[in-house]
């Protein structure tokens, strides 16, 4: 025993205490009944992942295979919905014992049928598929999710907190015990490849048939101790033991004497006076709030980790490891599912735990997570392919990323048993919600855009690589890659020199000035927010109320959009533009008076004039998005869409100068009135004035958005200009006008380009493109700007000042780097787009956890710079990559450039409205009132 006036025992005490804590709390036997019931969760989908690298070169889907299950069981969750709605709209009436066992009934039938049946193919709109095998999926995955909905209420409802640990271990058993199967029957490596003599059928030139003899190299079949039908019979035995154990739990004494409910009950009637919060209703709205914002966020990582765990990651296992060899793609899997159990029974002595510490191992676990799609990406010639690292790096990945997921998904759950049955089953919900978005995602990612490619049977030398160049040469991006000039222009030197000869320096200024005007005043309205902020009554929902406005604002663009469409042709791209400028510079000069005026609505103050006037400008500035690009696109070479950008990104860099310049204001309050005879202050906010006012600020922005005005009326009405546009004399046409013996080479190369580029191919690249820009905009301009305030101000007002500001004012280095690689490839433009989304993820955490985020003490303000890095490096790569993709789509014509104007503006919609509704309707994040105590995130 420990000595009581011993403050800190040794870690080895504190161990065993722990755990007799943890002893004193269960019975052992149920303890491991629960463990066995559990692991028929999800056993026999878990038992074909492991079976993968066996089965996935007998069927015909190959590489493909894994993200196609991961598909077909997204689809079958479809189960699991009718089944919420179903409780939802008709409570009390499913009973979870009954759900549960015909669950593992269903499932023990059919596992033994894919014993006999799992290698059943049938032609299918032309293609061979494994019509056996994903039946079955589909039947498993629909009583499986049903066990991910009902487990965890049923633990809850008849047994103690202590043995959610024992299920999660089950959770991780049914990973483990296919994977020790799969490893006992044994894979080993690649076996090589023989000769094999096939006739080919040919024709002659007289259409007579005849036959030839020709000798290929197959890939030589892996021979384990067992069959794949006699690993599946063993599966359903243990499906049988999970049955049994559910029955026991049921039926014997010792472990209805587990059951929870009059525990919970006697605790309710007896509480304490430092528990009980009706004794200190003061602090009743406190407790409240803090106990939605942890719902909150230990929901949106639970969903977070299914979409990662359960959707993403399977189906990018085979892109993965495989490059590296079979027998990395088999460690890969049992491995990490060996170690799921180790995990979760570590959770024993830490299974409650501070949501700081479940942030952190979350990070951990994003950050091996994309690593594993990087490789993935880069399949079939990952980093290290040669090396000895390589393989041990990935192993490592998955290992540590399945394992920590594991984990917090039973800590998040430990957590949310205090809120009772209801929670879990909300908790169950974005489980399989996680798992069905990600799943759907890889599943199109995979099989609708191929984005991914698998490596050629039989090809283990080092000209690998150069064969799979080739392969990528007939991908969706076979256009740059086949063309030199692009390869020479990325790779060389003087690429700055060579981008800048095919262009004229006074033309790409005239549009980088013109382009200037397409958000200067919007984003002069996001960057004076500090200073606006505190004048203005909204305070803290500022933001996401300007963000919606911005959104609903849209409907002029959509407007515009339907009358393009409705009656093409009947509004001119140019008078369009002169009419926004116009009326986009009277708004922008009336906010310079108006913008702190407020009106009294249903008892509330607003701004209602910032409103209106934000409302115009969005509107305007919504058809620039739609008419800037398709004119450029028309009337110049692609090579001057950069210096759209460049402008548009001026467009915020300018007004973040201009308020960088104007100063920020940093809240400081002075201690100054006692009150009562204890040490507590009240504090004073200090005024602070800025070096010129907000009026003059906007006035700067109107006479911007004239200079504006002028440079687009000089790329139309000068000699100079008109000169440059493509339909007149481009810098092509003059190139082959003096050089006119390059002009059949050139048109050789254009049609043995075209003939390489199928329709279907471009289609796919146009629609995944579109994708990746809605995803943007949503992101980028929609949901992550009412989120700024949440996120900044906590650490002080002067990072919420540098971050809008220092964002902005990178953002046309961005794009300039953009000139020495503005053609680049699908997996390149993955690669960096996934970056800013893991960074936008960390900026809503911080959000979520406001007034108190992590590191808001820190003496070195290391939370404060980090949140502005995440701001500036977000800010900086999402606008690099709208550039590239506009880049990429400019050889399809304007009217691609026009609907990739809409799906940014359709992004941009969707984004704010999601936050607005988050923000100001439902209110989930918390603001701290002005000069607060300053412990008040103690």
């Amino acid at each position: 025993m420990d000595d009581p006036l011993d403050p800190k025992p040794t870690l080895f005490k504190k161990v065993v205490n722990d755990f007799k804590l943890y002893n004193s709390n269960v019975n052992w036997f149920v303890f491991i009944l629960i463990t066995i019931f559990s692991w028929g969760g999800w056993i026999e989908i878990f038992g074909i992942w492991s079976e993968l690298p066996l089965i996935v070169n007998s069927l015909p889907e190959g590489w493909r295979l894994p993200s196609i299950l991961t598909g077909a069981t997204q689809i079958g969750q479809i189960g699991s919905l009718f089944y919420l709605a179903f409780n939802y709209f008709v409570p009390k009436h499913l009973s979870l014992k009954r759900i549960i066992f015909f669950k593992l009934i269903i499932t023990s039938f059919f596992t033994l049928l894919l014993s006999f049946f799992w290698y059943k193919t049938f032609f299918i709109f032309g293609e061979k598929r494994s019509v056996g095998l994903l039946t079955f999926i589909l039947i498993f995955s629909l009583c499986d999710g049903f066990s991910t909905i009902s487990t965890i209420p049923y633990i809850t409802k008849f047994f103690k907190k202590e043995y959610i640990i024992p299920y999660y271990i089950g959770e991780a058993l049914f990973a483990l015990i296919p994977s020790l199967v799969a490893i006992i029957q044994g894979l080993g490596d690649d076996l090589g490849c023989k000769n094999v003599t096939i006739q080919i059928e040919k024709k002659d030139n007289f259409s007579n048939i005849y036959f030839v003899n020709e000798t290929i190299q197959e890939a030589i079949p892996l021979r384990p101790i067992f069959s794949v039908s006699t690993y599946f019979q063993i599966i359903f035995c243990f499906l049988l033991m999970s049955l049994i154990a559910f029955i026991l739990l049921n039926c014997l004494k010792i472990a209805k004497d587990q059951n929870d409910s009059r525990a919970k009950k006697n605790d309710n009637l007896c509480v304490n006076e430092f528990e009980n919060p009706l004794l200190h209703k003061s602090n009743l709205p406190t407790i409240q709030t803090d106990h939605l914002k942890e719902k909150i966020l230990l929901l949106s990582l639970n969903f977070f980790i299914t979409f990662f765990f359960y959707g993403i990651l399977p189906g990018v296992q085979s892109y993965s490891t495989l490059p590296y060899g079979n027998n990395v793609f088999h460690l890969s899997i049992n491995l990490s599912n060996l170690f799921l159990p180790i995990a979760i029974f570590l959770s024993v002595w830490s299974y409650n735990v501070s949501l700081s510490q479940i942030l952190i191992e979350f990070l951990v676990a994003v950050l091996f997570t994309s690593y594993i799609v990087f490789i993935s990406v880069q399949s079939p010639c990952p980093p290290l392919l040669e090396t000895t690292i390589g393989p041990i790096l990935i192993c490592l990945s998955w290992i540590f990323s399945q394992s920590i997921f594991m984990r917090v998904r039973c800590m998040i759950s430990t957590r949310l048993e205090r809120f009772g049955e209801k929670i879990l089953m909300k908790s169950g919900s974005l489980t399989l919600l996680g798992e069905v978005v990600g799943g759907i995602l890889i599943f199109v990612l995979v099989e609708k855009f191929r984005i991914f490619k698998d490596k050629p049977e039989c090809v283990f030398d080092y000209s690998f690589e150069l064969i799979a160049k080739n392969i990528r040469m007939h991908s969706i991006d076979q256009i740059e890659l086949i063309s030199e000039g692009s390869l020479v222009e990325f790779k060389s030197p003087n690429a700055f020199r060579n981008y800048f000869s095919k262009v004229k320096l006074g033309v790409f200024f005239l549009i980088c000035l013109f382009t200037l005007g397409s958000w200067i005043d919007i984003s002069g309205i996001w960057c004076e927010l500090p200073f606006m902020l505190e004048e203005l009554p909204e305070g803290w929902r500022l933001p996401s109320i300007l963000s919606a406005i911005s959104q609903i604002a849209q409907i002029g663009p959509f407007i515009y959009l339907g009358i393009t469409l409705l009656k093409p042709n009947k509004l001119n791209n140019v008078y369009v533009i002169y009419f926004n400028f116009t009326i986009g510079a009277i708004a922008c000069f009336l906010l310079a008076f108006l913008w702190n005026k407020s009106v009294e609505i249903y008892s509330e103050k607003r701004s209602l004039y910032l409103y209106v006037l934000h409302f115009l400008l969005s509107a305007l500035d919504g058809m620039s998005t739609l008419t800037f690009l398709p004119y450029i696109g028309e009337y110049f070479a692609k090579e001057y869409i950069i210096a759209n950008y460049i402008g548009e990104s001026f467009s915020s860099l300018i007004p973040a100068v201009l308020a960088m310049l104007q100063g920020y204001k940093e809240e400081e309050c002075n201690n100054f009135e006692n009150i009562t005879n204890t040490t507590d202050f009240i504090r004073k906010n200090s005024t602070y004035k800025p070096k010129y006012s907000v009026f003059l600020y906007f006035l700067l922005m109107f006479f911007l958005l004239l200079i504006s005005i002028l440079a687009f009326t000089a790329l139309n009405y000068t000699d100079f200009a008109r000169r440059a546009r493509k339909n007149r004399f481009s810098w092509v046409s003059v190139q082959f006008a003096i050089e006119d013996d390059l002009e059949d080479e050139s048109n050789n190369k254009s049609r043995q380009i075209q003939t390489q580029l199928t329709q279907k191919e471009n289609k796919r690249e146009i629609r995944f493109l579109f994708a990746l820009t809605f995803m943007v905009t949503f992101v980028y301009y929609g949901f992550l700007p009412g989120l700024i305030s949440y996120s900044t101000i906590p650490y002080s007002n002067k990072f919420f000042h540098l971050s809008i500001n220092l964002s902005n004012i990178l953002l046309p280095f961005s794009i300039i780097i953009s000139i020495f690689s503005y053609e680049v490839s699908m997996q390149r433009i993955v690669t960096e787009a996934s970056i800013p989304f893991l960074l936008g993820f960390y900026i809503y955490l911080v959000a979520v956890l406001s007034p108190c985020p992590p590191f808001l003490n820190n003496k070195y303000e290391i939370g404060g710079y980090l949140i502005i890095l995440c701001w500036v490096v977000s800010g900086c790569m999402f606008m690099r990559i709208r550039c590239l993709i506009a880049t990429k789509l400019e050889k399809f014509g304007k009217n691609v450039l026009f609907k990739l104007g809409c799906f940014t503006i359709l992004g941009q919609v969707f984004g704010g409205l999601v936050i607005f509704l988050m923000v100001d309707y439902l209110r989930l994040f918390v603001d701290r009132k002005k000069c607060s105590p300053i412990n008040f995130c103690d």
